[in-house]
């Protein structure tokens, strides 16, 4: 992760030599290094200024590391602590890791590991700051594209570019991927910002009525139509349309979809009149739609009009650090919204939420988030709904949540299509692992029991993100 500010770090132990060798480490990775003899400077040594990373030994005169962990974590910043150890002092850093610190070094260890824990604590303080930052502005949420990951910055760079342009833009990922926070994104960005943001899920219409509701209709148009109505097109006129699950719109309405996005015309259903509408298109599938113009069940030319400019939602196991940020911010929300006082997420949990492979994406974490809060009693908040974990929960029953957090009765944060297909991924994953956890980790055994052959069942561990060590891998695996 790249800061704008370099890291701030303070180094704290009784002696001088160690001091001036870590000092000189970390201060050669581009870190700014404050170094204290003891607890009480170090506490006091950032009247005006904040703290990233607290590095720590245990054993000190007056007053030791561990009695001060609680006050470390107050200093301004609120910063992570790393605590260094010797063999007989284990079992107290252990304690202070689950009290909350982050982590520890035990003595000797190499430098290589000593920059890798303050680099990695020092983007946790400044990821859970963003996320507050974040949960505090003006700015609606749903605006932002938030992670640190290369793939997220990227994207930024092409929601920059095409923004302001107006050009059609085609967004395809799978569900869950934050494919409506990019369009909106999108149309922050642009000159229409002001204008209206429209959603169209096209998954959820009717066939009778997909018409009425895209270009609106007339009076008398049909059995029901007891008054004029506009269509989308015409609601989103000045602004933006989006065209959710575009992959869904049957192939009769495929055409005049087309001629309305290249004519900037409509025409209500029961109307001679055309209607000139100013509408920017951005639409979104997590269909290949490449496959489906192959297959002759999405126009090409539809396709390329609305190809003009393209971004792929990356599924959230792909993007390094990005459920740790998000994890913060949705705790945030949440902790605001039952008004329960989350300080931050339990060792044990940040460590599940870093290490599983998010099948349902950022729309799955944050269904987990909210489980966990509403089920939390505040302060450090343990993970619930995670398969695999100690919180997860056991056998269900109706009402219940199903694995990967998904609630059985709700709420539902999609289309019929998004929650089915986000269902079986979570079920796929949770089977999965479960299934290569009996056979200790041997693949061929795994599949075996799943009563398939051995090539379908990788081919499903790779597509719900259990390769290597997701799902114990090959280990054990004589034909791996």
């Amino acid at each position: 992760m790249q800061f704008d500010t370099p890291l701030v770090v303070a180094l704290v132990d009784d002696e001088q030599a160690i001091l001036t060798l870590y000092s000189r480490i970390l201060g050669g990775k581009g870190m700014s290094v404050r170094t204290f003899p003891d607890v009480e400077r170090a506490l006091n040594g950032f009247p005006d200024g904040t703290v990233d990373v607290v590095v720590s030994d245990v054993s000190m005169p007056r007053r030791t590391g561990l009695d001060a962990l609680s006050d470390y974590r107050k200093l301004p910043g609120e910063p992570e602590v790393i605590f260094i150890t010797a063999h007989g002092d284990v079992p107290q850093a252990i304690t202070a890791v689950r009290e909350g610190a982050y982590d520890y070094l035990l003595k000797p260890f190499d430098a290589e590991r000593l920059v890798f824990l303050v680099q990695r604590a020092g983007e946790l303080v400044r990821l859970r700051r963003k996320a507050r930052e974040l949960e505090q502005s003006n700015q609606p949420a749903a605006a932002m594209i938030l992670g640190q990951s290369s793939q997220i910055e990227e994207i930024r760079r092409l929601v920059e570019t095409a923004g302001p342009t107006g050009a059609p833009v085609l967004i395809t990922g799978d569900s869950g991927t934050g494919k409506e926070l990019l369009a909106r994104s999108l149309h922050e960005h642009s000159e229409r910002r002001d204008g209206p943001f429209v959603i169209a899920n096209c998954s959820a219409f009717t066939e009778t009525l997909v018409e009425s509701e895209l270009f609106g209709h007339e009076k008398g148009a049909f059995t029901g139509a007891d008054k004029p109505r506009a269509g989308l097109f015409e609601a989103a006129d000045g602004g933006t349309l989006f065209l959710d699950e575009i992959g869904e719109l049957a192939l009769q309405l495929q055409a005049k979809l087309l001629r309305a996005i290249q004519e900037g015309e409509v025409r209500r259903v029961g109307s001679s009149q055309t209607r000139t509408v100013n509408t920017r298109i951005i639409a979104a599938t997590n269909r290949d739609l490449e496959a489906e113009v192959r297959k002759k069940t999405f126009r090409e030319d539809l396709f390329y009009r609305l190809n003009v400019i393209r971004i792929e939602a990356p599924p959230l196991r792909s993007r390094p650090g990005d459920a740790e940020l998000l994890a913060h911010l949705f705790l945030q929300m949440f902790a605001k919204k039952y008004g329960k006082p989350a300080e931050g997420f339990t060792p044990e949990g940040m460590a599940a939420i870093r290490s599983y492979s998010w099948p349902g994406n950022i729309r799955e974490l944050k269904n987990v988030v909210e489980r966990s809060v509403v089920f939390g009693k505040g302060g450090l908040i343990a993970v619930q709904g995670i398969p695999g974990t100690a919180a997860s929960p056991g056998p269900l029953t109706a009402g219940e949540a199903i694995p990967g957090g998904m609630d059985m009765a709700g709420p539902f944060g999609g289309s019929y299509q998004d929650e089915k297909d986000r269902f079986l991924q979570q079920f796929n994953a949770a089977y999965l692992s479960y299934m290569v956890k009996q056979a200790d980790g041997n693949i061929s055994k795994a599949a075996s029991l799943a009563g398939m052959d051995r090539s379908n069942f990788r081919r499903l561990l790779q597509k719900s993100g259990l390769h290597g060590s997701d799902a114990n891998g090959d280990e054990g695996d004589p034909e791996a």
